[in-house]
C-alpha cells in the first residue's frame, strides 16, 4: 500500500509540480525512513528520476541520480548515472566527476585505520577495476590492479579478458592469484609424503 502511495501519488506531485529540493528533501528528511532497509527508497527514487525525465526535467533527474551515486558509489549506481547522463549529452563530464568521486572513496577507505593498525590500509581498487571492466578499458583495469588490492573475482574477470590480446599480462594475474587460492584449499592437501 505504501509503495503504491509513493509511486502513484507522491511521485506524481513531486515530479509534476515540485522542485528537486522538495523531492530530495522528501527522501532525506526521514519521510521515507521506514523504507530504507527494504530497498524501496531506492526504487522510489528511480521512479522519481523516470518521472523527471518524462517531464523533461533533466537537471533534476541528473541531480537525484547523483544523490544516489554519492550515497552509495557502486557499479550499479555508475551505470544508472550513465543511463541518465548519456542521452542528455553530458556523460563525459559526469563520468569524470564520478571517477573523481570513486578516487575519493578509495583514498578515504585507505586512510582509515583501525585502532590496532600502525599504518593505513592498502587501497581497495575493486570499484575502479569493476568500472573499467564494464567500460571494456583494459589499460585502466590493469592500472587499477597494480594500484592496490582488488577482489579475486574481478582479477579472474580481467585475466580472462586479457587472455586473447595480452596473454603475458593474464598469466601475471593468474600467478598473483595462486597463493590465495592455495590458502583457501588447505595447502597440506598438496604436501608430498
Amino acid at each position: 500500500m505504501l509503495d503504491k502511495l509513493i509511486t502513484e501519488k507522491t511521485l506524481e506531485n513531486l515530479a509534476g509540480a515540485g522542485s528537486f529540493q522538495r523531492g530530495n528533501a522528501y527522501f532525506s528528511a526521514g519521510s521515507v525512513g521506514p523504507l530504507r532497509d527494504t530497498g524501496k527508497k531506492v526504487s522510489a527514487r528511480v521512479d522519481l528520476v523516470t518521472a523527471y525525465l518524462q517531464r523533461r526535467r533533466n537537471d533534476e533527474a541528473l541531480q537525484l541520480t547523483w544523490v544516489q551515486f554519492e550515497e552509495r558509489p557502486s557499479l550499479e549506481q555508475y551505470k544508472k548515472l550513465h543511463t541518465v547522463a548519456e542521452p542528455l549529452g553530458v556523460w563525459p563530464e559526469q563520468r569524470e566527476r564520478a571517477l573523481a568521486r570513486v578516487a575519493e572513496v578509495i583514498a578515504g577507505q585507505a586512510a582509515f585505520t583501525l585502532p590496532r593498525q600502525s599504518k593505513p590500509a592498502t587501497p581497495d581498487y575493486s570499484l575502479r577495476l569493476e568500472i573499467a571492466l564494464w567500460e571494456n578499458d583494459l589499460d585502466t583495469a590493469w592500472t587499477a590492479v597494480h594500484a592496490g588490492t582488488c577482489i579475486q573475482k574481478l582479477l579472474v574477470a580481467l585475466a580472462g579478458q586479457l587472455e586473447p590480446t595480452r596473454p603475458n599480462d593474464a598469466l601475471i594475474l593468474y600467478k598473483r592469484m595462486i597463493p590465495s587460492i592455495v590458502d583457501q584449499t588447505n595447502n597440506t592437501a598438496y604436501a608430498v609424503r
